[in-house]
């Protein structure tokens, strides 16, 4: 399983051209709704994807307190603290470590928050998420 190849299948989708179960598969599917996504964009004046390369957001708690820490800082693009202030530490475009295996393409963003929680029984921790 390719992860390009799925956020390619996922970009035709959106589009709407179906290209099969996204699964990372290259199949005939999937390049006959790339090839066709492609001419719909061009005949439009837009490419396929976004021209910085990035195709998605992948939204996180930190699992820590309410600011950012160093290690948040290295592993995130946009990090928001416990008063909702967002804080980029880097441009959009540099790599990062949010996501491991699927960071091509995508923006880590992470609420400072959940310290110390349990999924089951759920327990938010010492430093929840506030509104």
């Amino acid at each position: 399983m390719s992860y390009q190849i799925r956020a390619r299948q996922a970009r035709c989708a959106a589009l709407g051209f179906w290209p099969g179960p996204i699964d990372g598969i290259d199949g005939p599917r999937t390049r006959g709704a790339y090839a066709a996504a492609c001419a719909a964009q061009a005949a439009r004046g837009r490419p396929f994807a976004h021209p910085t390369g990035i195709t998605r957001v992948h939204w996180h708690w930190t699992a820590g307190n309410h600011q950012p820490n160093a290690t948040n800082l290295r592993a995130y693009h946009c990090l928001i603290s416990g008063e909702g202030a967002p804080r980029w530490p880097v441009d959009p475009t540099a790599g990062r470590s949010h996501t491991m295996n699927a960071n091509g393409g995508a923006i880590g963003i992470s609420r400072c928050a959940m310290a110390g929680a349990r999924e089951r029984p759920f327990d938010p921790g010492r430093a929840p998420i506030t509104p």
